[in-house]
């Protein structure tokens, strides 16, 4: 190996601390352990806070939107539904979907050839682009099933990022 610092060969041996690592007898580097460094992720700006809020703005929007939205459409039709009843099937069946929603969102990541979706077909007879083959299909379809999670997608994100700060700070739990 090369040391990066003078560009000369560097050879193992024990360090100061008592482990054994690349020193370079040219520079010295190596030698001593550096310091430890505050990691990136304890640091955090105005960016991490706005970008977590924003998360979870966009969680309470996915969650409760739906949610209020057919609920007032029930309220609504109220002529053709019974309200109090559809109202407790409503809250029972919506947690059960939400969940199993979230459970897919946060097993399934669909991954697709950006390259090759053919959107607008092709030519029967051109090379490069034949007309609407199966890997093409195949293509769109999970261009759309990613987009159908991607609301799931956002909050299995923000909670397992919220677990996983809740983690840091109570280490013993």
């Amino acid at each position: 190996m090369k040391c990066p610092v003078c560009n000369a060969e560097t050879r193992r041996q024990s360090r100061s601390d008592g482990t054994e690592g690349p020193v370079c007898s040219e520079c010295g580097w190596g030698s001593e352990v550096p310091a430890a460094t505050e990691s990136p992720e304890s640091i955090r700006g105005a960016a991490f806070y706005s970008r977590y809020g924003l998360m979870w703005v966009l969680t309470v929007v996915v969650v409760a939107g739906p949610y209020f939205g057919i609920r007032y459409f029930l309220v609504e039709m109220g002529e053709f539904v019974e309200t109090g009843n559809a109202l407790a099937k409503l809250n029972l069946h919506y947690g059960w979907v939400l969940l199993a929603y979230l459970g897919v969102c946060w097993a399934v990541t669909p991954e697709y050839d950006r390259n090759n979706l053919g959107i607008f077909g092709g030519n029967p007879r051109g090379k490069y682009n034949p007309a609407w083959t199966p890997e093409q299909h195949y293509n769109r379809f999970m261009r759309t099933l990613s987009g159908l999670l991607m609301p799931g997608k956002i909050v299995v994100a923000t909670v397992t990022k919220t677990w996983s700060l809740l983690r840091r700070r109570n280490p013993e739990s």
